[in-house]
């Protein structure tokens, strides 16, 4: 058989050159979104702190090898000194990489978001494979424009979230299903399912696209495509890697499923047939694609209707069927799936159908070229204003008229600093909604790991996920804060002021704020809180216990409402210094306090 020489031409090195140039252009605007609009800021979502913090214990786990081996009781430990972790309930996947960064770059808020930043290139990468395969070069650089723009991926790519990281491993896996459905690459069928595999592993919502493959891969290659070997062999390795971590969810964190397909849903609340339900993400669909996304989403529709049929008869037609339907099975599923499936109805949880919308809207300019030159100018011209769009979105500009700015959260890298440079043993007790971010800049400079950190929020009183799901007061007196305090050998307090996210037990924070300015206390600083959104506290007030003395107590005890656990934790394998036994204290991170004979 002849070889093919027209690849190896000048003209087609040539083009080749141009689709990496990009590709490169693209992941560079994916990345630089994620990077821009809110740059200095700490977390300002509660569960980014969380995510950083995973990174964080994977770090450190493989650090302190091979005590880390006895799993549990590291893990335990780990978290009754940093109470901000949030794995089991969030997947694996995603910590697992910025635990690399990390170990690369260091632990700070910036090393984290360029983990978030990465995983956008890389999405932007595989974004155009897909979609250029189905819209050729002009429209696979549409899709990619489209989406990164996309309102409410932008807002909340401006933070450590899960999404964009999903949303990149979801068309890494299409990439290789589609190859193996469309090109008949055998092998791509494994690799797409270990790559759906990290998709769920990186954010549960990404399953929604298993039924979307399916589909399309029945209409391409019929029934028998669903039993071929490779795609067996796929979904064996899928369950290899999904089923552990399902178990886990089902033990450890029952409330995930609850929210998902039973009756907790939060604050979100409605019956999943009612006509709340099923508008609610129709009726924001602006936050879901750009304007010009949404006029091409329009123009598909124009020029299905009222377009030449010999055009689409043509290969380059055939193939922009086959992405109008691939994109309108991935809107529909996702639609399907979170209106009546899932019970929790919030903006960010349908982020998984955006790949979907910006498809259909890159169709759309891509039908324009079917009508001949006019048309391809005019796809040419969306390409010019998209990449507009994307340079102001990048450079943190407002850029569409349904985009919000990023939140600006700053306030606790100070007072972490400060405390970070107390002897080993030292307990801090944190009263406020930023306990995350303390938390976390408080590892960042505790390179010894020399403080134990106790929450308000997990002692005082317990809340699973929010307060729609009800709180339980355990501690509400001054005595009995007081009694908590010395029991545990608390040395400083810090207490947000005043705490709106904590509304719902406002009587407790009042009682803590009494006892922490009576004269059993000393007022050592003040760290002013910055929030664009005027939706937190004002400051944090650091105090100190006058006469600071070993915990009365051996033992600490946390309640974890979100998989109903109680854990405990001998204080004196956290370094805290107890009446039995003052010198604990001496024993380092990953080490265990010799016992008494």
């Amino acid at each position: 058989m002849p070889s093919d020489r027209s690849a190896h031409t000048p003209a087609a090195r040539r083009e080749r050159v141009i689709e990496v140039a990009a590709m490169v252009l693209l992941a560079a605007a994916a990345a630089a979104v994620c990077l821009s609009g809110n740059l200095g800021s700490e977390f300002w979502w509660n569960d980014a702190a969380r995510h950083a913090m995973d990174g964080v214990f994977l770090l450190d786990a493989v650090r302190d090898l091979p005590a880390s081996l006895h799993v549990y009781q590291y893990a335990t430990e780990y978290y009754a000194r940093y109470p901000s972790l949030a794995l089991v309930h969030y997947p694996p996947f995603f910590p697992a990489v910025e635990a690399v960064f990390f170990a690369m770059f260091g632990v700070t808020v910036a090393t984290a978001r360029v983990t978030v930043a990465a995983f956008g290139a890389v999405g932007a990468v595989f974004g155009y494979l897909v979609a250029r395969r189905f819209v050729g070069r002009v429209g696979a650089a549409l899709f990619v424009l489209f989406l990164i723009a996309t309102p409410e991926l932008v807002y909340w790519s401006r933070e450590v979230m899960l999404e964009v990281p999903m949303l990149a491993m979801m068309l890494a896996a299409s990439y290789c299903f589609l190859a193996y459905v469309d090109d008949g690459r055998r092998g791509a069928g494994v690799l797409a399912a270990a790559a759906f595999g990290l998709a769920v592993l990186t954010k549960q919502n990404a399953a929604c696209i298993a039924p979307v493959w399916g589909a399309y891969a029945v209409w391409r290659r019929g029934w028998g495509v669903l039993w071929k070997r490779e795609t067996l062999l796929g979904a064996a390795v899928a369950c290899v890697l999904l089923v552990p971590f399902a178990l886990l969810t089902v033990r450890l964190a029952p409330l995930n499923v609850s929210q998902s397909v039973g009756n907790a849903t939060g604050e979100f609340r409605s019956p999943r047939l009612s006509l709340a339900s099923v508008l609610f993400y129709p009726a924001h669909v602006r936050f879901y694609a750009t304007t010009l996304c949404l006029a091409g989403i329009v123009l598909l529709v124009l020029v299905a209707a009222f377009g030449r049929r010999a055009a689409w008869a043509t290969a380059e037609g055939a193939r922009l069927c086959q992405g109008v339907a691939f994109g309108a099975l991935w809107v529909v599923v996702c639609y399907g799936l979170f209106t009546f499936v899932i019970a929790i109805k919030e903006w960010r949880h349908i982020l998984a159908w955006t790949p979907g919308v910006a498809l259909l809207g890159a169709s759309g300019f891509s039908a324009l070229r079917l009508l001949g030159r006019p048309g391809r100018w005019a796809a040419a011209a969306a390409v010019a204003v998209a990449a507009g769009q994307a340079v102001a979105c990048g450079l943190g500009l407002r850029y569409d008229v349904w985009t919000l700015p990023a939140p600006f959260v700053s306030g606790t890298e100070a007072v972490a600093r400060r405390l970070a440079a107390s002897p080993r043993g030292t307990v801090v007790l944190y009263g406020g909604n930023l306990d995350g971010n303390f938390i976390f800049n408080l590892r960042r400079f505790d390179r010894g790991r020399n403080v134990v950190v106790l929450r308000v929020s997990k002692l005082f009183f317990t809340m699973p996920a929010m307060k729609a799901h009800g709180m339980t007061v355990r501690i509400s007196t001054r005595d009995e804060m007081l009694a908590m305090m010395r029991g545990l050998g608390v040395r400083y307090v810090l207490v947000e002021d005043p705490c709106p996210a904590f509304d719902g037990v406002g009587r407790v924070m009042a009682e803590l704020r009494g006892l922490v300015r009576s004269d059993i206390f000393v007022r050592r600083a003040e760290h002013r809180i910055e929030d664009r959104k005027a939706a937190l506290a004002a400051r944090i007030e650091l105090y100190e216990f006058r006469e600071p003395r070993p915990a009365d107590e051996e033992w600490l005890t946390i309640h974890v409402p979100l998989g109903g656990q109680v854990i405990r934790v001998p204080l004196e394998r956290l370094g805290v210094p107890t009446r039995r036994r003052p010198e604990a204290e001496r024993a380092g991170p990953g080490k265990t306090p010799t016992p008494d004979p």
